[in-house]
């Protein structure tokens, strides 16, 4: 999505659809099993409400902070802190880093399982309070990729 210029702005669970049900949770040892890459993992974003297409490579994906947005816990604290303040901006791309971070947490907060402690980092920098010390996307999937 970003590689295309488009910012989603209201990552939550409801706005993400994907073939995944606890598919790699060993059910005996609690622990995930390693990852594979024959795994046909898909993932999709839907409801582009508030969604924001930008011109060109240059464009630094500001946007206006307004009331429109992911519920908490989703919503970046960028988003939060700027609704309060008129005018105020904000990296939608960044947010919509944080958001999926913030998918990506409960979800392996609902398998009760030991995560990789390279993910847990890749979490933990996705969710971090600083928008400027969050990977990009294609930073997060290149981490994930190397994981396997």
């Amino acid at each position: 999505m970003h590689e295309h210029k488009i910012g989603h702005g209201d990552l939550h669970l409801e706005n993400i659809v994907w073939n995944y049900h606890n598919s790699r949770l060993s059910k005996r040892s609690k622990r995930y099993t390693p990852i594979r890459r024959d795994f046909d993992f898909r993932l999709a974003y839907i409801d582009f409400q508030t969604s924001v297409q930008f011109l060109t490579e240059d464009d630094c994906h500001q946007v206006l902070c307004d009331s429109l947005g992911p519920p908490l816990p989703f919503r970046s604290p960028e988003q939060i802190e700027g609704e309060d303040r008129n005018g105020a901006t904000f990296d939608l791309f960044a947010a919509d880093v944080y958001g999926l971070g913030q998918i990506l947490i409960h979800e392996a907060s609902k398998a009760d399982a030991l995560l990789p402690l390279q993910y847990s980092a890749l979490l933990s920098e996705m969710t971090t309070k600083e928008p400027s010390h969050r990977p990009s996307a294609a930073e997060g999937l290149k981490r994930v990729q190397e994981m396997m």
